[in-house]
């Protein structure tokens, strides 16, 4: 069975999921805005300033807020992390890897940054260095279900089927309800030669997931809370 590996670039979890709650990231924007004008010199207020931009889908906005806690606080990994995140959101993947790898490099077990450049190097089938980057995000993040996917993913598609089986089960066990992860397994199970334990995977990921003979190893973006811009 041929399997193309796609990695869907999205930005991660910071989505609105109501109008409701739009409203507040909009009240929290206004008080930041009334705070910065008191202290435009704090490293914390800029940062906050520029997550709360990124959040609202205002990615160019939030650059040069980030940039200035970066000026004042150099050795902020997290302000690297969302200024890559932005990067990723305006297309800018240069600066975004460079931005992710900072934030390794200042907090080498940074559990996101390490899922997306991973996910980076998997999208040009670089699964090696991948797994590498995959392996330190769950050993960070023990529940981080993607990573633990991903990690899997990237066995499979180095062929390397059995010790595929742990980390997709793994992922199960964190979130039972995705019919990828499911699908997945189904795979790993047929590959292994398993035929009679692929079904209730497959069919499983079926009834979660009516699509997933067209989705693939693709998540889908309305549950994937980590991919990657």
């Amino acid at each position: 069975m041929k399997i193309i590996l796609t990695i869907v670039l999205l930005f991660f979890g910071f989505i609105p999921g109501s109008l409701a709650q739009t409203s507040i990231l909009e009240i929290d924007l206004a008080s930041l805005e009334d705070a910065l004008q008191g202290n435009p010199e704090d490293a914390r207020l800029n940062n906050s300033m520029g997550l709360a931009l990124i959040k609202t889908k205002h990615y160019q906005k939030s650059i040069p807020y980030l940039k200035k806690t970066i000026l004042i606080d150099p050795e902020n990994a997290d302000s690297h992390y969302y200024i890559a995140l932005a990067y990723g959101a305006l297309g800018k993947h240069k600066e975004k890897l460079a931005s992710l790898n900072e934030t390794i490099r200042l907090e080498p077990k940074h559990a996101p940054a390490n899922f997306k450049l991973g996910l980076a190097h998997a999208a040009m089938n670089r699964h090696q260095e991948a797994m590498l980057y995959y392996k330190t995000a769950v050993k960070s993040e023990p529940y981080f279900s993607e990573a633990h996917y991903f990690l899997a993913v990237s066995l499979y598609m180095s062929k390397r089927y059995k010790e595929a089986a742990g980390p997709i089960r793994d992922a199960l066990q964190i979130e039972p309800k995705r019919g990828e992860y499911h699908y997945l397994l189904g795979l790993v199970n047929i590959k292994l030669g398993q035929y009679e334990e692929a079904i209730d995977p497959l069919e499983m990921a079926l009834k979660l997931n009516p699509n997933i003979l067209e989705d693939g190893l693709v998540p889908n973006p309305s549950q994937t809370a980590r991919a990657i811009n």
